[in-house]
This record gives C-alpha cells, sequence and structure tokens, in this order.
C-alpha cells in the first residue's frame, strides 16, 4: 500500500520530463562566455547540476498544479483519464501543500546559495505555470498563446543558469534566449499535432475538445505550419547569433533542420508516441542521440566565441 502511494507521487512529479531542464545548462554556460566569468570545471558542473536540480523541483510542483486544473478535461482523453486524479487515485487536498514543499524546497536554497535573481528566475518558472493552468488567464486554452507561453519556460530557464553564476546586472543576449524559445515553440507546435491527430482517431466527436479547449481552433494543417514558422525563426535566430558572435553557428543549421524533420517524421506515425510525445526521447534512443549530439555541438560552437 505504501509502495504504491510512493509511485502515485512519484508518477504525479514527472521526473521522466526533468530533461527539459537541461537548457539551464546553457544559461549557465552562456554567462560564462558573455561575461568571462572565471570558474573551475568542477564548480561550474556543481553549480549548474544544483540549480538544474532546483529548477527540477519548481518544474514539478508545476506538474502538480497542471494535474489539478486539467483534472476534469484528462477524463475525456483516452490516456490520460487513467492519470492520478482523473482515476481518483488519490485525493486533491495533499496536494496543495506538495506543491508549497516542493516550491520551498527550491527557492529557500536558492536563495541561500546563488542569490536573489536566481530564486527570482526560480519564481518566475512556478509564475509562468500558474499563468499558463490556473484561471482566469490560463493560457492553455488559448490558441497560440498556449503555445508562446509554455515555450517561454526555455528563455526563463537560461535566466536560472545564468544568474546561478552571475549577480550581474548583464541579461542574456535577446536573440540567444528568443532562439531557445522559438525551438521550444516548434516542439510544443509538434507536441499539439501529435496530441490532435491522436485524438482524432481516438474520438470522432467534440469530445477532443473538452479535452483542451484550443483544439476547437487548432487543425493538423495550422499546427504543422506553426512548426514550419517556428523553425524558420529559429534559423533566422541562430544566423543572428553567428553574424554578432561566431559565424561557425551556422555550420549547426543543417543539423538542426534534419533534427526538426525527424522529429515531424515521428510524430506523424499513427502509434503510441502520439499518446505522450515527450516519449520519444525514451522509445526513439537514436534520437535521443541525435538530439545530444545537437545540443552539444551548439554549446561547442557558443562557449567557444560567444564573447
Amino acid at each position: 500500500m505504501l509502495r504504491n502511494k510512493f509511485r502515485i507521487y512519484i508518477a504525479l512529479l514527472r521526473p521522466n520530463h526533468w530533461f527539459k531542464n537541461f537548457v539551464v545548462f546553457f544559461g549557465s554556460a552562456g554567462a560564462i562566455i558573455y561575461l568571462n566569468i572565471n570558474i573551475s570545471i568542477i564548480d561550474f558542473i556543481i553549480k549548474t547540476s544544483v540549480i538544474t536540480l532546483l529548477a527540477c523541483l519548481v518544474s514539478s510542483a508545476n506538474y502538480v498544479m497542471n494535474d489539478i486544473a486539467d483534472a476534469e478535461g484528462d477524463l475525456y482523453h483516452p490516456v490520460k483519464k487513467n492519470r492520478v486524479l482523473p482515476s481518483q487515485k488519490i485525493d486533491k487536498k495533499p496536494l496543495y501543500k506538495l506543491i508549497l514543499f516542493l516550491l520551498a524546497s527550491a527557492l529557500i536554497p536558492c536563495l541561500v546559495i546563488f542569490g536573489i535573481k536566481a530564486t527570482i528566475a526560480l519564481l518566475l518558472l512556478f509564475i509562468a505555470g500558474i499563468v499558463y493552468n490556473i484561471q482566469p488567464l490560463r493560457l492553455k486554452d488559448i490558441p497560440f498563446l498556449d503555445v508562446i507561453t509554455e515555450s517561454i519556460n526555455n528563455p526563463i530557464r537560461i535566466l536560472i543558469g545564468w544568474f546561478a553564476l552571475t549577480s550581474s546586472s548583464v541579461y542574456p543576449p535577446l536573440a540567444y534566449s528568443l532562439l531557445f524559445w522559438s525551438s521550444g515553440s516548434a516542439l510544443m507546435s509538434a507536441k499539439r499535432y501529435a496530441e490532435l491527430q491522436f485524438l482524432i482517431n481516438e474520438h470522432k466527436d467534440s469530445k477532443l475538445f473538452l479535452y483542451r479547449k484550443s483544439f476547437k481552433t487548432y487543425t493538423p494543417l495550422l499546427l504543422l505550419s506553426m512548426v514550419i514558422l517556428c523553425l524558420l525563426i529559429t534559423i533566422v535566430l541562430l544566423v543572428v547569433l553567428s553574424f554578432e558572435f561566431n559565424m561557425k553557428l551556422i555550420t549547426a543549421m543543417p543539423l538542426i533542420v534534419l533534427l526538426f524533420i525527424w522529429f515531424l517524421i515521428i510524430v506523424r506515425e499513427k502509434n503510441y508516441i502520439l499518446k505522450e510525445p515527450e516519449s520519444i526521447l525514451i522509445k526513439k534512443p537514436f534520437f535521443s542521440f541525435a538530439t545530444i549530439i545537437v545540443l552539444l555541438v551548439l554549446l561547442s560552437l557558443t562557449l567557444t566565441h560567444l564573447r
């Protein structure tokens, strides 16, 4: 019984989604080069690992909040209806305390170790979750804004990593932050496309709109167009960064384009991946390996000549 309850709480925290906080690493790496920060490799690894873990705790707080806010709508999803709250495996009331505990466990150590700016950046990550999930705003239900606001988490993660290593009043270059926003928007649009295709196959009636209100507006073609638009913005931003900091960044563009094309091919497959697009990184190890390679190429080029 205790073991089952433990598994339920772990499922709520969604540790399998923590990989998204890898973007924090790019914030720290960018700060080192852009601000000419002198730091040992060991200190860099320790500080970046700690701040990333704290970001994971805030992300988990957001996931719990998301599950509470989405419990009713998830009942109309053929897979998500089996989640902890829709299936009534646990009561909601203790979860509010869990959110506060996770938030305090992240913010207090962050304030002590990294200072006020990194703490504010972490808090922004939580506030973004509130704006995205909770009424009266709940931008998750508004077409286009749902993709835009969800992807803002990446620039916030850049800030978290950045201020983990500096208290300077200098912020990350705008194009650098927007690059992670646009690439995140492309992936989020692809996720929406995958969800919509899956639900169209599963539901022939209006139930899919009860699951996600934005699907009243979205069509598969529109979402694919958004993916392509966000990809083009990503390429433009990469060109801007190349001219501003390091022309070698242009050499990464073919890899990025191929990665996005591969991702689109995968999400168009009518199989289990459409149920939970994040599972691509687990179910498709070669895609995961390619993603890591592209990220390492970007990181190495960024670290070389950001400034």
